[in-house]
Parts: structure tokens; sequence; C-alpha cells
């Protein structure tokens, strides 16, 4: 079976020089040239976010003189947390779903997406201090079952698991990255210069060769990892979700929430890989590369999540609005309606009505700077909805928790100048991470894209030329 697609740039359909004109060893040479060669301005940006990152350290270190006895001055720290969790670790899945659909246009940015598995060990490292504020689960609404014989059953529980199960969905994000860049590392390894890259490389490829055998183990252990990792994925946010937020607010019985945290995490994931594929194209040097076919095919998927995003908000806002029980009533002022109105407001029209508005037009699209555009307002748009709701989480007190109803609504809850350091160290953080992990793992695959010249091929057609793509078995 073949598809047949036209071979344009995105720029009123002129024809553009196509990945399929380069030849297997081109390839090669030009990715690992950038992996091997950083520029001046390369090293003045990781400069810049480094100093950022220890201005979020310094932040830190002024929150510690407020201790662990109350959750709201953690509040925006948590924030960051879930923002990152919501984003950058929700990143990979989209090198995971074309795979398993066996979609070409992912080829290009595979690579691109696993590397935001990185921002794990930086989530991992900021859920350890918001551990010291959770509160034990007796005698609170919590997703774990204390019974009355075992008041510590499950054990370790919430904290225990909660940090298990961030460690390990980072080491499977890192595994994922490491297993679908062997053969990258093996090839790096073959062309390195002596020294301690060229060690670094013959380690982590431990000894591929690219028989057949090796094939199909990695194709195996790709399948098997991607899945766990999308399934780890709705599970982590499930617990964090839960834990971090909904436990917090007395009344809050939501079971269609944790859903709702999985699917924005997957449009803002989304978000994320469409602004990092127009940071590649534009800046990286991959513009021969990254085409319109990418951003095309993730802005047709933005769109039907930007619709879900809605759908499984309003399907737990109807339970709420219509019940009217007085402890529905107090969450709802807590998290729309009251202190935090202000910002739910402008993630209404981030995260849905503004994609769905420019997403339905073609023009916009099917282009390169649309989708890249919209990206923006739903990344930013998912930043202050996690704003809303662990900052309003968290300032619920103590007091309070164990009660079946909030009494009082708490008042918004501004951030400091050491919640600015922290928020602005979080995300210099993650990038910072990125681009690091950019100088030891070859950004683009150079392997698919390898795999990707072999089953394409362009052909005339009339007055233009398609692009025939193989579809095997």
């Amino acid at each position: 079976m073949h598809q047949n697609q036209r071979t344009n740039n995105g720029h009123g359909g002129h024809h553009r020089p196509d990945i399929l004109t380069r030849t297997h060893q081109q390839v090669t040479a030009e990715v690992l040239n950038r992996t091997f060669k950083t520029s001046p301005t390369f090293w003045m940006i990781a400069l810049v976010l480094a100093l950022l990152v220890v201005l979020g350290v310094v932040g830190f270190i002024m929150r510690l003189g407020d201790g662990f006895a109350e959750r709201l001055p953690w509040g925006y720290l948590a924030a960051g947390m879930g923002f990152l969790l919501t984003t950058a670790m929700a990143a990979p899945v989209v090198s995971i779903l074309p795979r398993l659909v066996k979609g070409h246009w992912g080829r290009p940015i595979s690579r691109a997406a696993e590397m935001w598995s990185v921002v794990g060990i930086l989530c991992t490292l900021l859920m350890i201090p918001l551990l010291f504020v959770l509160p034990s689960a007796e005698g609170r609404k919590t997703i774990w079952f204390m019974s009355q014989v075992h008041q510590n059953w499950p054990p370790l529980a919430p904290w225990g698991w909660q940090i298990i199960s961030m460690a390990g969905f980072a080491m499977l994000g890192l595994a994922l990255l490491w297993v679908g860049a062997i053969p990258d590392l093996a090839t790096a390894r073959d062309r390195a210069p002596a020294g301690a890259r060229k060690g670094w490389y013959d380690r982590l490829s431990i000894g591929w060769e690219g028989t057949n055998a090796q094939w199909r183990r990695l194709r195996a252990w790709l399948g098997l990892l991607g899945g766990l990792y999308l399934i780890a994925y709705v599970g982590l946010q499930f617990m964090v979700s839960s834990d971090f937020v909904q436990s917090f607010v007395p009344g809050w019985k939501d079971s269609v929430f944790p859903g709702w945290q999985a699917v924005n995490g997957f449009q803002s994931g989304l978000a994320v890989m469409l602004l990092t594929a127009y940071v590649l194209r534009r800046w990286g040097g991959f513009k021969d590369y990254i085409f319109l076919e990418q951003f095309w095919a993730m802005g047709r998927l933005l769109l039907p999540l930007s619709i879900l995003f809605f759908y499984f908000w309003a399907s737990g806002f109807i339970t709420y609005w219509y019940g009217r029980m007085p402890a529905e009533h107090g969450v709802l002022l807590l998290t729309q309606f009251g202190p935090y109105l202000g910002i739910f407001v402008p993630i209404m029209f981030l995260n849905f009505i503004l994609p769905l508005g420019l997403l339905i037009w073609n023009r916009i699209r099917k282009s390169i700077l649309g989708p890249t555009l919209i990206s923006l307002l739903v990344i930013t748009g998912t930043f202050l909805d996690k704003i809303r709701l662990y900052v309003g989480a968290f300032s619920v007190p103590n007091e309070q928790l164990k009660n079946e109803m909030l009494e009082v609504i708490p008042a918004t809850h501004y951030p400091d100048i050491a919640d600015v350091f922290m928020l602005v160290g979080v995300l210099a953080g993650a990038i910072l991470l990125y681009m690091l992990a950019s100088r030891l793992f070859p950004i683009l695959n150079i392997w698919e894209q390898k795999e990707g010249l072999v089953l394409q091929t362009v052909r005339p057609f009339l007055k233009t030329e398609l692009k025939v793509v193989a579809k095997p078995d």
C-alpha cells in the first residue's frame, strides 16, 4: 500500500529541496556535524539558563525559611512540577503514536520528542521537597484506602508511591530515549574523534553492529517501552493530580479530573513539540529535514485534543453545576468562580476557544507558523491552569483537610519573589537539560531518516510531483 503526498514547503505550494535527494552518507554527516560541533551562541544561551537555574535555587533556599508546616508557600513550586509533567514529559508521546500507526511524518521529530524525557530528572527532584508538605492519608479523602486494621496500608502511601512512580517514569523515559538512539550512538561511535565522547558512545551503543537480530530486538523494545510510557503517563497524572490537588480540597470528588489532566498533557505535549520543531527548523539548522508535513500533522491532532480538553472539563463541571451540593459549590468557588476566576477565563480561551476558532481554518492549520503560534497559546494556558489548580489546592489550610466541605474559601495567593525565582529556575532547568542532552544524543533520528529514504520516492504526476510512501506490514 502506498500513500501519496504533494511535495511542497508550505509556502504557496512551491517545490522544495526534498530530504529524498540526500544520500544516507549526507544525512549521517549533517546530523552528526551538528551534534559534535556547538556554536558559541549555544553555550551563551546555556550559560544564561544556568544562571536562571541558580536563581531558582536561591528562591528555593529563601522558601526553606518558611519550613514545611504549611503547604501554601510551596504552591507555586508544585505548579512548576505539574506544568513540566503536563508539557515536557508528555512530549515523547508524539514519537510513540506515529510509530504505533506507522506514520512517516513523525520520523524527523521522533528523537526531539523523546529527548524531552530528560526533564523527568528535574520533576523527580522537584517532588522530593513537596512530599514533606503532603500529609498522611489517614482521615482524609484520598485515593489510598486506609483500613481500620492496617492504618498504613498500602505500605509507603502516599509518599513512597509518589516518588517511586515519578522516578520510575523518569527512568522509563530515559530508557525509551536510549533504546531508540542505540543505532545512532553506534554511528557516532564510529565517527567521533578519540576522546571522552567516543568512549561515551562506545559504552551506550552496547556493541551494536546492525544485525537482523539486533534490529528485531530494537523494534520490540521500542514498542514495549512506548506502550508502557503511554500507559504510565496516564497513571502518573492520576496519582499526582489526585494527591497534590484533589485530596487537599474537601468535597472534591471528581473521577473525570485525572483524565482531564491526562488529556491536557497530550494537548500540551503536542504543543511543546510544535514549538520544538519550529525552533529546530528556524534556528537549529534542520530546515531541510522538518517540513510542512510535520506541522500539518501535529496541527490536525491539536484540534481534536483542544476539543477534548473542553469536553473533559465540561463532563466534570456539569455534575457539580447541576448538583449544587454545598461541598460541590465550594469546589467551584475555589477553582473557577472565586479567587482564580481571573485566570480561569483566559485558560478557556487559550486552551479551547482560540485553538478551535483558528485551527478549523485550512489556511492556518496547513501552515508552519499558524500551529506554532497556537501551540504558544496552549502552553501559556496550561501554565496558568497549573497555577490555578495547584496553588488553589495548596492554599487550603490544614485544619480544613478532614472536613466534608470547604467552610472558608481561601483568598488568591499571589507569588512573591521566591516563587518567581523558583518558577523561572524550573522552566530554565527544563530547557537547559534538553539542550545538554542534544549534545550527547543526535537530535534528529538518523536511522529513521535512512529508513524513510528507502520507503519513499518522488514521482511526477501531471504538472506537479507526488511523494510516494510505502507502508510495509
